[in-house]
């Protein structure tokens, strides 16, 4: 949760063990879509969309959602989620 107990996604790699991989920029490449596009629907900045496609920084889960649906995809698609203690 953040600040304003809106649920996030999963920090880049947190204490337990949980990796999640951006696929942003593959799905801007392959809708021929730019950061700043995306972040005008999302009335977002570009920086933070760029955050998100890095991994710098995670979207709160409602965001996530409306990401994908923007992208015609799923959260899973955006994000590669690997627990290393499989």
């Amino acid at each position: 949760m953040n600040s304003l107990g809106e649920l996030t996604m999963p920090k880049k790699k947190n204490e337990d063990g949980i990796t999640l991989k951006p696929r942003l920029k593959m799905r801007f490449l392959e809708l021929e879509l730019q950061q700043q596009e995306v972040a005008d629907r999302m009335k977002e900045s570009k920086q933070q969309i760029s955050l998100w496609a890095t991994g710098k920084n995670q979207p709160t889960l409602k965001k996530a959602f409306r990401l994908a649906r923007i992208l015609g995809c799923t959260v899973d698609e955006l994000w590669d989620y690997e627990d290393e203690e499989e």
